[in-house]
C-alpha cells in the first residue's frame, strides 16, 4: 500500500510569516487535509 504526502505553503496573509500545510492521499488524485486544514508548522 502506498500513500502520498503533499506539503505546500499558502499565500502569506498573517504577520507571523509563511505557514506549512499538509495533504495526504492514497491514490495521488483524492486529497485530504491534515490537521483540519490548519497549518502544521
Amino acid at each position: 500500500m502506498s500513500a502520498y504526502l503533499f506539503i505546500h505553503f499558502k499565500e502569506k496573509r498573517t504577520p507571523d510569516g509563511e505557514q506549512v500545510y499538509f495533504g495526504i492521499s492514497q491514490d495521488g488524485f483524492t486529497w485530504e487535509l491534515v490537521n483540519n486544514g490548519q497549518p502544521v508548522l
